[in-house]
């Protein structure tokens, strides 16, 4: 199991200036949010990896990739929204995405149905402005 660790994934803020220059040159406030969030791609993808064949939610939450992803909070829901929309993981990304908004929009939903939690996760990110229209 890979675990990537608080130091590897460093979310920034709404309203943070990002300056400075690095060997690959001047940075960006748009660099740096890219960077970001293929940090956190990369978690989610450990976290997906190592417990995608978990039949227990509890099990899949005790994992520290789905902690730290947790704890990373909103920085993370538009990775999980991507991964619902590639088709992998909707009930894990879903479990995550509930705990980080605190809202379900496939509350509804006949526990079980991967595809309608996925499209009610996907409503939700067009609506509240994760995914464009």
């Amino acid at each position: 199991m890979s675990v990537v660790t608080a130091e590897t994934v460093q979310p920034t803020q709404p309203g943070w200036i990002v300056t400075g220059t690095s060997t690959a040159g001047s940075w960006t406030h748009e660099k740096a949010e890219a960077l970001v969030q293929a940090r956190i791609a990369r978690v989610v993808n450990a976290w997906l990896d190592a417990t995608i064949l978990m039949s227990s939610l509890h099990d899949v939450r005790r994992d520290p990739n789905y902690q730290l992803l947790a704890n990373l909070g909103w920085p993370a829901v538009s990775v999980l929204l991507g991964q619902i929309s590639g088709g992998r993981a909707r009930i894990q990304c879903a479990e995550l995405l509930t705990e980080i908004t605190g809202d379900n929009p496939a509350a509804r939903v006949v526990a079980g149905r991967a595809d309608l939690i996925g499209q009610a996760w996907l409503s939700w990110g067009r609506r509240q402005g994760f995914i464009a229209a």
